[in-house]
Formats: structure tokens, sequence, C-alpha cells
């Protein structure tokens, strides 16, 4: 499988807990995406705690 190309990017909103890019990208047929959302988040963990 082919991969996307980027062609732009722009970030939106940026925060420490996460950001907000807009990319536009060219598909492997050619194809151009003008508004490609991406969400970048920080890493965190989730804990679930099951009680009796």
């Amino acid at each position: 499988m082919k991969k996307w190309k980027t062609i732009d990017s722009a970030y939106l909103f940026k925060t420490p807990f996460g950001n907000l890019r807009k990319d536009k990208c060219k598909l492997p047929n050619g194809i151009v995406i003008d508004d490609y959302y991406v969400n970048q988040y920080a890493d965190w963990v989730n804990d679930i705690v099951i009680s009796k």
C-alpha cells in the first residue's frame, strides 16, 4: 500500500494536552484532500479499578 503525501500542514490549536492539525494530503491515486484534520494527544494511561 502506498503512503499519502503531505503537501501542507498547519497547527490550528496547541495545548499541553494535545494539538489539532490541518493537513493537505495527496493520495496515491492523485486525489487531493484539502482538509484532513489530525488530533495529536500527549501520552497517557487509563486505569480501571473493579471491586466486589
